[in-house]
């Protein structure tokens, strides 16, 4: 988990479907709206400009909890809301490949199919 800021409210669950198979997904938590002169941030200033020569007027953020990962498998997004702490902590760094999964969806497929004609099923 780290803090995240962005320019517009977002919402607490994001995911993106991609055309490897895989999932990009972002999950944010508690909201909080900041200014970027609290954070410390100059937006803007060029290096080497004095700072009474800048006129920074501050601007509203929105500060979340948060975190982004890529996975393979599909992810729920009621799932994530029910356990976000969870999710704010979920690293996707052990998953198998999606070549992985294919390769073990097409093995559980041929082994139902086999039980079904076995008459097992």
């Amino acid at each position: 988990m780290r803090k995240m800021l962005f320019d517009l409210k977002q919402e607490k669950v994001t995911i993106v479907p991609l055309p490897d198979g895989m999932w990009d997904v972002t999950v944010l938590d508690n909201e909080e709206v900041v200014t970027d002169e609290s954070l410390g941030m100059y937006g803007g200033m060029e290096s080497g400009m004095e700072t009474d020569e800048y006129h920074h007027e501050p601007r509203e953020m929105y500060q979340y909890d948060g975190n982004i990962f890529r996975t393979v498998y599909e992810p729920d997004e009621d799932e994530i809301l029910s356990d976000m702490g969870k999710w704010l902590d979920y690293s996707s760094e052990d998953e198998p490949t999606v070549e992985q999964v294919r390769h073990d969806n097409e093995l559980i497929d041929q082994l139902t199919m086999e039980l079904v004609e076995g008459g097992i099923l």
